[in-house]
């Protein structure tokens, strides 16, 4: 998130305590927003014993210094911020000793010791926390829609012209993020670029150093992942043709497979279905969409492949997307399709029954992960905690 958007959402918090002298605020779980609102609007769920709690007496300042610690360890670096405001949430951001890998972290028994607070700050009180919050956010002319750069996760389907878009959900205004739009490639929005860089796993075909990949380094980076996924889940691995990987949509012609990807690549028209989910969210037509065309793929090497049976997908790692558009149309303007291209490094289970085990779990966090199931209530770090 942006510091911006941290220093709202704490002075909204304090707002939340002051009028409810009974609400604790124990975890950043607590912290949630409607999700039919585009503003930032917190909404504190008053049940917190519903999270990890302390087991030591702890005031509600300090409670309130933990949170915002927490939320710090998710802000982006931004140069564009005055001097005052990155003191104040890198501050935050190492307040606690286990600041360093909070991204991964789930909120742990808060105390003194733990906090790091001390004897000097032990006084500290809502007001201190909300006037220096506040100090902070003066400094700050915050651009219209800016707050939600790396929060929101809009989501992704095909419009009624048959074109991969970011698809409305709600009604009213909207961020710029999640205004319906048709998708010219599968490059990530420039605004949440430099969040996508830091972030990219290791077989992701995002650019490293400045320096281009070739589809060959990407799938050799690739099988390096999906060799340590396999051995995690006790399956082997075995090696695919080219051809076996993806199919052209709609009776299209490629003259190389390899060539093919590198053009894709170059023009921006393939992607990682993690790096996809990291930024968008998919509609159930979608993701049924990425299923079908998971288990034809399957299908397909099981069939047409000597020693493919028992062929399984169960890492991320496997799976990169292409925008593959068909143009031979008689009729309207060409139409556009998210297909399904694997690498050639692929899970061998032992049996039928671990290959389709396998396979499903995959399924379900990727159902899970595209938001397959609509909630009432987006919680404020979904987004950030999605891995």
């Amino acid at each position: 998130m942006t510091p911006a958007t941290f220093m709202l959402i704490g002075l909204q918090c304090l707002d939340k305590l002051r009028s409810d002298p009974d609400l604790l605020l124990q975890s950043v779980d607590q912290i949630q927003f409607r999700k039919s609102n585009t503003e930032i609007k917190v909404v504190i769920d008053p049940e917190y014993t519903k999270y990890p709690g302390a087991t030591e007496t702890v005031t509600r300042e300090c409670l309130m210094e933990q949170v915002l610690s927490r939320l710090a360890a998710f802000v982006s670096e931004d140069q564009e911020y005055p001097a005052e405001v990155t003191t104040l949430w890198k501050r935050h951001a190492t307040n606690t000793r286990h600041a360093t890998n909070t991204r991964h972290a789930t909120d742990t028994v808060a105390t003194m010791d733990l906090l790091g607070l001390g004897e000097e700050n032990a006084l500290t009180t809502l007001d201190t926390i909300e006037t220096e919050l506040r100090a902070a956010y003066e400094k700050l002319n915050p651009k219209p829609g800016n707050h939600w750069r790396g929060v929101c996760r809009p989501r992704v389907g095909l419009d009624q012209n048959h074109q991969v878009s970011v698809v409305q959900e709600f009604q009213g205004e909207l961020c710029e993020e999640c205004r319906p739009r048709q998708f010219l490639n599968l490059q990530p929005p420039k605004r949440i670029k430099s969040i996508m860089e830091d972030t990219a796993s290791a077989p992701s075909i995002l650019p490293s150093a400045g320096t281009r990949r070739t589809w060959r380094d990407v799938m050799n980076q690739a099988e390096e992942r999906v060799c340590a996924d396999a051995r995690a889940k006790n399956v082997k691995v075995f090696r695919l043709p080219i051809h076996l990987t993806w199919t052209v949509w709609k009776g299209g012609y490629i003259p190389t497979m390899e060539r093919t990807f590198n053009d894709q690549l170059k023009n921006g028209y393939l992607v990682q279905l993690h790096d996809l989910l990291e930024i968008y969210r998919l509609t159930n037509e979608q993701c049924d969409s990425l299923v079908r065309q998971l288990r034809e793929h399957l299908d397909r090497i099981s069939k047409y492949h000597l020693g493919g049976e028992n062929c399984c997908i169960g890492s991320y790692a496997q799976v990169y997307l292409t925008l593959d558009t068909q143009r031979y149309r008689i009729f309207g303007a060409p139409r556009n399709k998210l297909r399904v291209a694997l690498t050639p490094t692929c899970m061998k289970a032992a049996s039928r029954k671990q290959a389709r085990d396998v396979t499903n779990e995959f399924i379900n966090k990727l159902r899970v992960d595209s938001d397959y199931s609509r909630k009432d209530v987006l919680h404020a770090l979904a987004p950030n905690l999605f891995k």
